[in-house]
């Protein structure tokens, strides 16, 4: 993560903590954070310890820590664990999913927690999303199992078609898609049932994704623009509106309409950075960086790609990391560097093998067969492009299984 976006980050963590800890905390910081640069020697040593708490302050890693140990001073057991709770919900937008992570299971783990178990579900729920982040999608389906049996059990239709939906997420990256749809078509059922129409919102986005996924571009496209008209001009939400226009672009990248495409990632990115969403705006850079590769502007392509390839290793996520690979070897491949784009295809798709994503393993086995075919090599490229029908077929997303067939008909006949 850029130092932009860690000094963001940095600055609403310490802002929620005085917020929450009071005027005297703020002093507390301010004294230790003097005698640490003048310790350091750097660019506070002459500034009196009254100047440090403006706006142009800077923050260092070790600020985190510093808050998240000496809050627990200033505050009673339960304010100190909810504190926690919430720098860790304020972390996952920046991309901060191992810092979030630390946090939630200190307060997991933390006796006082016991006393709550309703808090407990919310800890437990945020952990299955920082699992999810982090490509450990069976942690992440375990903690969400335990929230919905606590949901059930209290006959929340609220909460349980949040979670439900949330498994569904999880279902579809573990290549389990028709549980997955049957999973959000139970959540909307719910949902529509009890008029909750924001969770309406989030299981019509995902289920644009679930059609997109199995190929049929234009139900995806339906749903998706479904999604934005039930959002409403007036919502506020920019992080979500980003996240269905990133998916209204894919959409229209799958369909090969890359003006539409390229129109929604921009507005996606613009709606991301504005929202601090930092994350969603390396997802949309990875995917306008394929839209510029068809262009043949290969430069700005890889520039890109290679922002989000830096990002999502700042991030800890794993999936991303190998479709960024996937991109940088076709534009190796196009610009006739075969063993290096054969080189970032296969750790693409060792990636996607180790996290157990079969539409990311199906989508690279394609492109590692058209580079084959590139250099000739037709039986490579026949095998590549079976084993990736293989793993459509396990999906059951018939429509890329029809898509690759096709592939195949045309090398062998």
């Amino acid at each position: 993560m850029g130092d932009t976006n860690l000094q963001s980050f940095l600055r609403a963590v310490h802002k929620l903590a005085v917020e929450r800890c009071g005027q005297e905390f703020a002093d507390y910081l301010i004294r230790l954070r003097s005698e640490r640069e003048r310790l350091l020697k750097k660019s506070w040593k002459k500034t009196p310890p009254e100047n440090l708490g403006n706006e142009t302050e800077v923050f260092r890693e070790i600020d985190f820590d510093t808050i998240q140990l000496h809050s627990s001073k200033f505050l009673e057991e339960r304010q100190y664990l909810e504190l926690l709770y919430e720098i860790a919900k304020i972390a996952i937008p920046y991309g901060q999913f191992h810092k979030a992570q630390q946090l939630l299971l200190a307060v997991k783990d933390h006796s006082g927690l016991k006393k709550d178990e309703h808090f407990a579900v919310q800890v437990h729920q945020r952990l299955g999303d920082i699992s999810f982040y982090l490509s450990d999608f069976n942690t992440s389906l375990t903690e969400y199992e335990l929230c919905m049996d606590y949901y059930k059990k209290l006959k929340d239709p609220k909460q349980l078609t949040g979670i439900m939906t949330s498994m569904g997420v999880v279902l579809v990256e573990k290549g389990e898609i028709d549980r997955a749809e049957s999973l959000m078509q139970e959540a909307k059922a719910l949902a529509t049932e009890f008029q909750l129409n924001k969770k309406l919102v989030k299981i019509n986005l995902n289920l644009g994704n679930i059609y997109h996924i199995k190929g049929s571009y234009d139900d995806s496209l339906s749903h998706l623009t479904q999604t934005l008209g039930l959002l409403g001009e007036k919502n506020g939400d920019r992080s979500l509106r980003a996240r269905i226009l990133h998916n209204i672009g894919l959409a229209y990248k799958a369909k090969h309409d890359d003006k539409k495409a390229m129109q929604c990632f921009n507005k996606s990115i613009d709606l991301s950075v504005t929202s601090e969403n930092y994350y969603m705006k390396s997802l949309t850079y990875l995917e306008k960086s394929e839209l510029l590769y068809r262009k043949d502007d290969l430069s700005a392509g890889t520039a890109l790609a290679t922002s989000a390839f830096q990002a999502f290793s700042e991030f800890g996520d794993r999936i991303s990391i190998g479709e960024t690979y996937k991109i940088l070897g076709m534009i190796s491949g196009k610009r006739k560097n075969y063993r290096t784009a054969q080189a970032f295809l296969e750790n693409s798709l060792r990636i996607c093998k180790d996290h157990n994503s079969p539409l990311n393993v199906g989508q690279t086995q394609v492109e590692l067969a058209r580079l084959f075919l590139e250099q000739g090599d037709t039986g490579k490229a026949i095998d590549l492009l079976k084993d990736a029908k293989a793993s459509f077929v396990d999906m059951h997303a018939l429509d890329r299984v029809t898509e690759v067939e096709s592939e195949l008909s045309a090398l062998m006949t």
